[in-house]
């Protein structure tokens, strides 16, 4: 399954830059862990959809202000999305 997702940017970037590229880019993405991370991400887009379902959703209020940005620590945003994802052994 990791590899089968790891398929469309194996191959655009195979006509983009040719096979040693992307050869590279997907030994290195496989390397850093990335599959963990689109399943951690899957896993809370499902829970929040899950929350949006069930007690209904959100509206935007606009207040003429833009959008607020704001770079966390990865320790931050671990410990405010950990619990949608993290369950007990037992």
């Amino acid at each position: 399954f990791v590899l089968a997702t790891m398929w469309p940017l194996f191959f655009e970037i195979l006509v983009e830059d040719g096979l040693a590229k992307a050869c590279r880019t997907v030994v290195l993405d496989l390397l850093a862990l990335s599959p963990m991370f689109y399943s951690f991400q899957g896993k809370v887009i499902a829970h929040f959809m899950n929350l949006e379902i069930f007690y209904g959703g959100a509206e935007y209020i606009p207040t003429g202000r833009g959008l607020a940005t704001v770079r966390q620590s990865f320790r931050s945003l671990f410990a405010n999305f950990a619990h949608t994802n993290m369950f007990d052994g037992f």
